[in-house]
């Protein structure tokens, strides 16, 4: 956990600063100057009073500016700037906080740094397990374009393969414009080193969408939330985890659940352009 926090404060810090940044060099230098201030604070110093400690600080540093010259790579190879970190976001029905906005005048995506495992499978969006992101993005994108929903790898993955070691994961509008937006030298063939998509064909796969299914995408989110809160104001509280949710949970002695007995939900995989349609047809109220 401390060191997921130290890599999101110092990425928050970086990412300021990418506008006074020249070369991925002079990168580095900053954040490896800012990453040391941090690692003076009380949650880290106590690292330094071993021979042990002060190694693996120094190897977090270095970590730590690896990650920082990643995501300032991506962002100097698009048209994106960066608008906010640890942005908090506060609407009529939610409120939360997104790690960085990145925005053009036309477009708009949002960035959360993450540090251990990524979950972008669009059952887990379609269950309503992971909405967060896509919540953020209704209340953001006011009269911009959403360009995606990306979770950026914060940390360094120890593999021979450093093909697409910072690749950003997530969901994402697959429109030519909107390509090219977030990488200037994306190719019709090559994926991009930034996110998961090509020039060529790119509107079909599983996490890119044409511009009007994204939107639809996006909004189912909002549609299951506010199902969800409905039912908790109706009183519904039975226990309904999805499979693998009780392996480790603390709460199994008061929740009910006899996961023993009783089976909990396991979706089947669901295309990306299904859940769209869902949303489409919940808001016009008819099928095509």
């Amino acid at each position: 956990v401390d060191t997921g926090n130290f890599i999101h404060e110092l990425l928050e810090k970086t990412a300021k600063e990418v506008e006074r940044v020249d070369s991925e060099a002079e990168m580095r230098v900053l954040a490896v100057k800012i990453g040391a201030e941090i690692l003076k604070g009380s949650l880290y110093a106590m690292q330094r009073d071993t021979a042990s400690g002060e190694v693996f600080s120094e190897k977090l540093l270095q970590e730590g500016a690896d990650v920082a010259v990643a995501a300032y790579r991506q962002i100097k190879n698009s048209d994106f700037k960066v608008e906010e970190t640890e942005k908090n976001i506060t609407s009529a029905e939610f409120h939360g906080k997104v790690d960085r906005v990145d925005g053009t005048d036309k477009y708009v995506r949002i960035i959360d740094y993450k540090t251990g495992s990524i979950d972008d499978k669009a059952s887990s969006y379609y269950t309503g397990r992971k909405l967060q992101m896509q919540l953020y993005m209704s209340e953001l994108k006011g009269e911009r374009i959403p360009a995606g929903v990306f979770y950026f790898p914060a940390s360094v993955d120890y593999s021979a393969d450093t093909e697409g070691k910072f690749r950003m994961q997530g969901f994402m509008n697959g429109d030519r414009e909107a390509l090219l937006c977030g990488d200037k030298n994306i190719t019709e063939e090559k994926k991009s080193e930034y996110f998961p998509a090509a020039l060529k064909n790119s509107a079909v796969t599983k996490r890119v969408m044409d511009e009007e299914t994204f939107r639809n995408f996006l909004d189912y989110s909002i549609y299951v939330a506010r199902q969800g809160c409905k039912e908790l104001k109706e009183g519904y509280i039975a226990p309904s985890p999805y499979v693998g949710s009780c392996d480790y949970c603390k709460y199994g002695g008061m929740c009910g659940f006899q996961k023993d007995t009783q089976k909990p939900r396991n979706e089947s995989d669901i295309d990306t352009k299904t859940i769209a349609e869902i949303a489409r047809v919940t808001r016009e109220g008819k099928e095509e």
